[in-house]
């Protein structure tokens, strides 16, 4: 209902979802954000305070500034699909062996795309692909250029020119390309914890890094109810025949035992 839907996808169909739950983990992101907030002001004033993030008001805010668009020109955002609307040649396009992206967000970027990635200065100095509105116009013609170019050799010719080149670009990897990545490799970004039940568990690391303050290692997470009694009888003092009888009231769920 933010509009995040409608603004993705396709121009000829309808728009599309996004299979990560991008609005649940980005609220979650801002809700630790605002309890950090909080905890700050308590401890400059000493006064606590109830927090309210709502799903909704994220969700809008995770349209980023095409709601300050359509404030500004009450025009709705139009889908694209893989390409932007704002800045060209930005998209997806195949190498010999695979997908990979680019955005050439200004025209100096795509002036070293053409003259040093694809050996093309006369491109690179052509009046009609001289500004972005230009490039825009002529998206067509210029994609079939450049996806008739990168067909020609593998990804590995193409990414070490563009970052010599200092072109914004990326492979279009799976998920489980991802995980065995050289950057998750050398991020240690997969890791096993150890279960109490089953062994180990894989892990995905916090992208979160202090030069100081090391992590915490993770832990497994609990089982439903396995803190329930402990919780129960040591901060709220409840003795053993309460506890048991909310038990078996049905008021607190216990550890399944093993």
């Amino acid at each position: 209902e933010s509009g995040f839907v409608d603004m993705n996808g396709y121009a000829d169909r309808e728009g599309v979802r996004a299979l990560s739950p991008v609005m649940d983990v980005s609220t979650a992101m801002m809700a630790g954000n605002a309890i950090l907030g909080a905890l700050m002001a308590r401890e400059r004033h000493g006064i606590g305070q109830q927090v309210d993030v709502a799903l909704f008001d994220n969700a809008v805010l995770m349209t980023g500034y095409a709601s300050v668009q359509h404030l500004f020109s009450g025009e709705e955002p139009q889908r694209h699909g893989n390409t932007s609307p704002d800045t060209c040649p930005s998209g997806v396009f195949q190498a010999s062996d695979g997908a990979f992206y680019i955005n050439c967000g200004n025209s100096k970027i795509f002036q070293r795309l053409m003259a040093q990635v694809l050996e093309r200065p006369d491109l690179a100095a052509a009046p009609a692909y001289a500004t972005p509105k230009g490039r825009i116009a002529r998206r067509e013609e210029l994609f079939a250029i450049l996806g008739q170019a990168f067909a020609q050799r593998p990804w590995s010719h193409w990414q070490p020119r563009m970052r010599a080149a200092a072109i914004p670009c990326g492979q279009v990897r799976s998920v489980g390309q991802a995980l065995r990545s050289p950057e998750a490799s050398e991020r240690q970004l997969v890791s096993r914890v150890t279960h109490p039940r089953h062994g180990w568990v894989p892990n995905i690391a916090s992208p979160i890094r202090y030069a100081a303050t090391p992590l915490a290692d993770p832990v497994a997470a609990p089982d439903i109810g396995q803190h329930t009694e402990q919780i129960l009888r040591e901060t709220l003092g409840y003795g053993t025949e309460r506890i048991a009888d909310l038990a078996e009231a049905g008021a607190i769920g216990m550890a399944r035992q093993p």
